[in-house]
């Protein structure tokens, strides 16, 4: 991976970031976690995933400010897939690419004791037959607002909101 930092001006940096690597098939995946691995078929024939990736970040900060936002994309040849064959859990890897490209904001205030920050992403990914991967909402957002005392605590109130999930 490769990602360099430069700065732009005192407030504003950009770091873009060009990757590529590998990672090897497991049998301990999300999908086999709600299984007994008694019920997950053995590893054979299934090959490493790769992915490519790149992101460009450009963040803001002028106290009590900060901002973000990163625009970003990955390729994911022979991504693993658990599939049901037979009442038990197979992992086999999707032929072609899957595909996601995204962006994410984040901007924060923070005036101690006080901490407001808000994000929001939005994704698609999709696999090579053009099918939304799974469990990859297409938006989701967040606001959290909280008072801090480094030597007694913190408190605060949460809000998420997370969009449609596909489901296989």
């Amino acid at each position: 991976r490769a990602s360099p930092l430069i700065r732009l001006s005192e407030p504003a940096n950009l770091r873009i970031t060009l990757g590529r690597g590998y990672s090897a098939p497991t049998v301990f995946t999300e999908e086999t976690e709600e299984v007994d691995l008694r019920n997950v078929h053995p590893l054979s024939d299934v090959s490493a995933e790769r992915i490519t990736i790149a992101s460009a970040d450009l963040s803001w900060n002028v106290s009590p400010y900060e901002a973000n936002v990163s625009v970003f994309g990955a390729n994911i040849d022979d991504a693993v897939e658990a599939i049901e064959r037979a009442g038990r859990l197979e992992l086999v890897n999707i032929p072609g690419q899957t595909r996601t490209r995204g962006v994410e904001m984040l901007l924060r205030y923070r005036a101690e004791p006080f901490v407001v920050m808000t994000s929001y992403s939005h994704i698609r990914a999709r696999r090579a037959d053009g099918s939304r991967v799974p469990l990859v909402p297409r938006h989701s957002a967040s606001a959290v607002a909280m008072i801090e005392d480094h030597d007694r605590g913190r408190i605060g109130l949460e809000l998420y909101y997370t969009g449609t999930l596909p489901l296989d």
